[in-house]
């Protein structure tokens, strides 16, 4: 299980979580060692998960959690 930390801002409860989510295109390149305009172009091309958040791609952490595990 997944440990969850609840802070309080201005009266809030607010959920926080210590692992991580998703990753960066910078970071799963690392990662999988693998350069960063692939991992880009597979996200276009649809092969990896992703959503666009501002102006950064974020990648599921479980997908890529995944991946690691298949090498």
């Amino acid at each position: 299980m997944k440990n969850v930390l609840y802070i309080t801002y201005g009266g809030v409860r607010m959920l926080k979580r210590d692992e991580k989510q998703f990753y960066s295109i910078k970071e799963v390149a690392e990662i999988l060692d693998m350069h960063y305009t692939t991992i880009w172009r597979l996200i276009q091309r649809k092969e990896i998960p992703a959503s666009k958040v501002g102006k950064i791609w974020r990648i599921p952490c479980e997908y890529v959690d995944g991946l690691k595990g298949e090498n």
